[in-house]
């Protein structure tokens, strides 16, 4: 998804790895969500998980394209707090994925 030219670890000439989706935000946008959507299915999961995974798509929304000035005028020139913001929202949304993903134990028969 991310630029094309993204290193794997600090000082590596190459190679460098990325798609480049972000070049094109509704594309990005398409590709995630139907990414999200086609896990969801193939991994059997519930509406409310569903619901998370579009709810979550559409908050990125934001970020990927620069036509929605929020939080991007806010995040630029510190990276440092983009750094800080993507990884939260990396932990609150797997936290929801967990929580939503769990399935209940079904009762055994005796």
């Amino acid at each position: 998804m991310h630029g094309r030219d993204i290193a794997l670890w600090p000082g590596q000439a190459l190679p460098k790895f990325g798609a480049g989706f972000y070049d094109a935000p509704f594309v990005a946008f398409i590709v995630e969500l139907v990414y999200g959507i086609g896990c969801w299915a193939i991994y059997g999961g519930d509406r409310s998980l569903l619901a998370l995974i579009v709810i979550a798509s559409l908050a990125n929304l934001p970020l990927l394209s620069p036509a929605i000035p929020w939080p991007l005028d806010f995040l630029a020139g510190r990276p440092m707090l983009v750094v800080t913001f993507i990884l939260a929202q990396i932990i609150v949304t797997l936290g929801l994925v967990v929580l939503l993903a769990q399935r209940p134990e079904t009762a055994q028969l005796r």
